[in-house]
């Protein structure tokens, strides 16, 4: 039996453009889709890590949209604190001024009015502070993640 080698020559050819054929599609997937592991015929056990590695930044991300929200919290919380603490010492210069011995009773009766109206402020402080529909100075703030 005669071997044409240009037949030869062919056949090396074409197997060698199927290779080359197949590496640019393997590249041309793996550039597409922004990783270099397009799928786990690719390299397995690098396909293992990098899953890993891409679910451990999810939860980094969560983490981080959870502690922006914490700390938005945090800042509405501390506003209002400052707001209430602002009030309640007006209400303590009102009481040692109402604890002066000089003054008669209408002027007592006059500051302790005064007293009552920014008690009444410190409770609407406290009734209307929230975040996200979530009372944060009237006591009923429960639970939360604890920090360790």
């Amino acid at each position: 039996m005669l071997v044409n080698p240009f037949t030869a020559v062919a056949n090396v050819s074409a197997s060698s453009s199927q290779r080359t054929t197949k590496k640019i599609q393997t590249a041309i997937s793996q550039i597409a889709s922004g990783d270099r592991l397009a799928r786990a015929a690719d390299d397995v056990s690098a396909l293992s890590v990098a899953t890993g590695l891409q679910n451990r930044i999810s939860s980094f991300r969560a983490t981080l949209s959870n502690t922006s929200l914490a700390s938005s919290q945090l800042q509405v919380a501390s506003n209002d604190i400052k707001q209430v603490q602002a009030t309640l010492s007006k209400v303590n210069e009102l009481a040692v001024q109402a604890n002066n011995g000089a003054l008669d009773d209408a002027t007592r009766q006059t500051l302790n009015d005064q007293a009552q109206t920014f008690i009444a402020e410190v409770n609407r402080l406290a009734a209307n502070s929230n975040f996200n529909d979530q009372k944060l100075l009237d006591g009923s703030l429960q639970g939360g993640a604890a920090l360790s």
